[in-house]
């Protein structure tokens, strides 16, 4: 049960990393289009990414975890 808990919650991260980049890409290919108009005066530059060895943050949906007082609390799934 434990291992399956923990391959869940790495997919629930893994999803969310996944809207993450695809909402980067979606500004980075709306920023070309403004700036092809004329829009906006900087060139945009593609998203970057962390580099070896540096460290990133996870990020859970909301319904992945529950604040419970002061504590945060991974529910069973």
């Amino acid at each position: 049960m434990h291992a399956n808990f923990s391959w869940r919650m790495m997919l629930i991260a893994a999803q969310q990393i996944l809207r993450t980049v695809a909402e980067s890409f979606r500004s980075y290919y709306g920023l070309i289009i403004a700036y092809s108009q004329g829009k906006v005066s900087d060139r945009p530059r593609i998203p970057n990414y962390r580099k070896k060895g540096g460290m990133t943050t996870v990020s859970y949906p909301k319904q992945a975890l529950k604040l419970k007082g002061n504590q945060i609390r991974v529910p069973r799934l």
